[in-house]
């Protein structure tokens, strides 16, 4: 869908197709049916793609230094936590059902919770960009607040700790220099 011609003016405005913000037009071809011949009277097999998601989430610890080979607990949707173990590089990759919408790593006895398939761009939307920034300040550790989907005092307060984290200009503004930085550095 996202590689439709109809969507060039979507693409160029949202590079990453994972990041739409709402009111966002998204043009869905017509389904395209598909037949396949098969013999009557035998057993054919058919496989439908989809259904599974991957998340991929590198841990590191205050002092950026990676908390690798660490036994972690995954819980999906408020569900039972099951047992997993990050790599050498702190990294934990799972796939999920497509459907999963939250999700809690607990590590070294912190419980840190996720929102899954919900991200609004850091930029060029409605909110000048601060729902976005807010959800990435908050999943790298910076923002403990509401999504207000403005820039108030606890928001410009994180801006201003991840700026100085990341050697920018520390004024707590969403510049572009930091706006960049915080999606290289959140991964997206």
């Amino acid at each position: 869908m996202y590689g439709h011609p109809a969507n060039a003016s979507l693409r160029q405005k949202r590079p990453n197709p994972n990041i739409l913000y709402p009111g966002d037009v998204v043009v869905i071809p017509p389904k395209q049916v598909k037949e396949v011949v098969a013999a009557t009277g035998k057993l054919h097999r058919f496989v439908m793609p989809g259904g599974r998601k991957t998340l991929r989430i590198r841990l590191l610890d205050a002092t950026d230094t990676p908390i690798a080979n660490e036994a972690a607990e995954l819980a999906v949707n408020g569900g039972k936590g099951a047992a997993r173990r990050t790599d050498g590089a702190g990294v934990l990759e799972i796939e999920l059902p497509v459907e999963a919408r939250s999700a809690t790593i607990t590590v070294r006895g912190r419980t840190l919770p996720l929102d899954l398939s919900y991200l609004n761009p850091a930029a060029q939307a409605p909110d000048e960009g601060a729902s976005g920034v807010q959800h990435r300040l908050r999943n790298l550790g910076y923002y403990g607040g509401p999504v207000t989907e403005t820039f108030d005092r606890k928001t410009r307060l994180a801006l201003w700790l991840f700026q100085f984290d990341h050697d920018l200009k520390t004024d707590g503004r969403p510049s572009a220099e930091t706006v960049r930085k915080l999606v290289e550095v959140h991964g997206c």
